[in-house]
């Protein structure tokens, strides 16, 4: 058998039918194979609870991760407001999943309880990876993803991303433990035979200079070199802002906030022209900026700016990437966490940064979900918590 990784999308709104229609359709495709685990992002308009209950009763009492989304795609389709899944079995990868809750005030607590369950080490299958999934409105993904890659050691690579919910910034769930989980880390561990294989790009430049942070607070901006953070903003990204007074925004403003921002995020500086980027989800009256993670005064960021074309690009250049990392390797499938910022900055564009990766692995499977933050650590990298980056995972067979 090696491993089977079939997908399946569906765009069915009752969410039994949901379910069943999903679980069918990827059971259709497992040449007969029990899944071990599913894989399922999608909508946050649905009752996962019901859409659980009808893959299990299609498919048997199977492991499921996920997260809620901004939008989900296959190798077949790309979808708002719809489910998709994965389903996976193997003789050459096992999986191992675990739910903690608490993470915004005690992730170190909540992250021992997700683990739990799953094994330090399996005989037979010396290389680990684990996929995580955070909430995504907690502010603690990169605080989450840190504790996690500790307790579970540097020889274990992380991938996941933060659950997003269409952008109405209200509540987010993560999957597992047979149900659905606010302010939660869901963990997956893959023990495998065969090394894991992960890549990370995203499309921004800097348009400022290293501005230093001399005010935050969690995971609020206040101030950048003394001054007003979205002052700041305003005098390099006045393009974009030059006739909209963002001061009278409040949080509930996110997606106005969104529309004039977007270009022109955050780029944490790791080295020479090296970035984490972060994208500001909101803005506050006395002009700070609230960021999907934590914000670190002393710490130096440069303003970033994109276009369209780059975010293709970057996509691209993430699959190849991994393409050469696989080393002629055969692909089962890959999941690709992407951002949620990509699909607003691409719009109806964001297809070809889909297809951009299909092409490069024609024929094979891959799941994908739009996400508020996107994870790719392993020993030796500086890539960890991200905003508007693609993240690709590789399952070898």
């Amino acid at each position: 058998m090696s491993t089977i990784f079939a997908t399946s999308v569906v765009k069915e709104k009752d969410s039994c039918a949901a379910g069943e229609a999903l679980g069918l359709d990827a059971l259709n495709k497992m040449h007969g194979e029990k899944p071990d685990v599913a894989v399922v992002f999608g909508s946050p308009d649905y009752d996962y609870d019901l859409v659980f209950n009808s893959i299990r009763s299609v498919a048997g009492n199977i492991q499921i991760v996920g997260c809620t989304s901004a939008g989900e795609f296959t190798e077949k389709e790309v979808s708002h407001g719809g489910i998709a899944c994965a389903f996976i079995a193997s003789d050459t990868h096992c999986f191992f999943s675990g739910i903690g809750t608490g993470i915004q005030k005690q992730q170190n607590a909540a992250v021992e309880s997700a683990l739990k369950e799953i094994p330090k080490e399996t005989p037979g299958y010396p290389y680990l990876s684990a996929m995580l999934f955070v909430d995504g409105l907690c502010g603690k993904g990169e605080e989450t993803m840190q504790t996690a890659s500790s307790m579970l050691g540097s020889n274990v690579k992380l991938f996941g991303g933060a659950a997003a919910d269409n952008f109405r910034f209200k509540k987010t769930h993560v999957f597992g433990a047979g149900s659905t989980y606010t302010d939660a880390a869901s963990i997956c561990l893959v023990a495998s035979q065969k090394p894991i294989i992960c890549s990370a790009k995203h499309g921004h430049h800097p348009i400022s200079p290293p501005l230093r942070i001399t005010k935050a607070k969690d995971n609020i901006l206040y101030e950048l070199n003394g001054k007003v953070a979205l002052d700041v903003w305003k005098e390099y990204a006045h393009d974009e802002i030059e006739e909209f007074d963002l001061k009278n925004y409040s949080i509930h403003d996110s997606e106005a906030l969104s529309k004039y921002l977007l270009k022109h995020e955050a780029g944490v500086v790791i080295a020479n022209d090296t970035y984490k980027i972060r994208f500001p989800i909101s803005c506050n009256p006395d002009g700070s900026l609230n960021f999907v993670c934590t914000i670190d005064k002393n710490t130096f960021i440069q303003i970033m700016g994109t276009q369209p074309s780059d975010q293709i690009t970057s996509a691209k250049c993430a699959a190849k990437q991994a393409l050469e990392i696989a080393d002629g390797a055969k692909i089962a499938g890959l999941i690709v966490f992407d951002c949620a910022c990509r699909g607003m900055i691409l719009k109806e564009r964001f297809s070809s940064a889909v297809d951009a990766i299909k092409e490069t692995f024609p024929g094979v499977p891959m799941l994908g979900v739009e996400t508020y933050g996107e994870i790719a650590h392993e020993n030796g990298s500086c890539a960890e918590f991200h905003n508007t980056t693609t993240v690709i995972m590789l399952i070898p067979e």
